[in-house]
């Protein structure tokens, strides 16, 4: 007689990860939202959408959410390319991305103020970031471990030197761009390349096409 059992896991779409914070997946797209701070996780407490983190291939976080959780993200290796920050977020956990190995390009928020231990160490594919902040994020030593140290930094005009000089966020290229301006109020030549923040995302005008930073095409 057969008397092997298997266990049936529920694999859930929705639920709860704050206080005031709500998940959902849907074709392979995973969206946090609602306001205030994310819970915090562990090794042995998950969140519950890590039984579908091989799935996941995009991640959108919207307006509202002050905190990522302490590993919240760790090991969704499959999210892609663009990930783009709120501009309400203020603090990112330890190891909350941590070897997330396929995104490639990060716009932080405005409002940031420090990232985690290891928060996004073994990233090892992003190569620009966006930082628009009026000060420095506070980071540790061990913050972007294994980010490479030729990635881009987009940071304000006004705000070059005090990046440059910051032990782990001048390691990197750092590059700057126009300050937040409106569409309208930006005229450039046909043959420039202008670099600009619009709500805190960099956005790059070329002959009067809009594009991201990683050079999709922004309508």
């Amino acid at each position: 007689q057969d008397t092997t059992f298997t266990a049936q896991i529920d694999i859930v779409n929705s639920g709860q990860c704050g206080d005031n914070l709500y998940w959902t997946i849907a074709n392979n797209t995973l969206v946090i939202s609602g306001s205030g701070d994310m819970y915090d996780y562990t090794t042995s407490s998950l969140p519950e959408w890590y039984l579908s983190n091989e799935k996941i291939t995009k991640l959108i976080i919207n307006d509202g959410i002050t905190h990522i959780g302490d590993s919240a993200f760790a090991g969704c290796e499959n999210i892609q390319k663009d990930l783009i920050l709120p501009n309400s977020l203020q603090t990112i956990g330890d190891y909350a991305f941590q070897n997330c190995k396929n995104i490639t390009s990060i716009s932080f928020g405005t409002d940031l103020k420090s990232i985690g231990d290891y928060a996004f160490a073994g990233c090892i594919r992003i190569d620009n970031m966006t930082c628009p902040t009026t000060r420095t994020p506070d980071v540790t030593i061990h913050t972007f471990d294994m980010v490479s140290r030729y990635a881009y930094l987009y940071v304000l005009q006004s705000y070059e030197r005090t990046f440059k000089i910051d032990p782990y966020w001048g390691v990197f290229d750092i590059k700057t761009i126009v300050e937040e301006t409106d569409l309208a109020d930006l005229q450039v030549q046909s043959c420039k390349i202008v670099k600009f923040i619009k709500n805190g995302r960099l956005l790059i005008e070329r002959n009067g096409i809009l594009y991201n930073a990683r050079g999709a095409r922004v309508k």
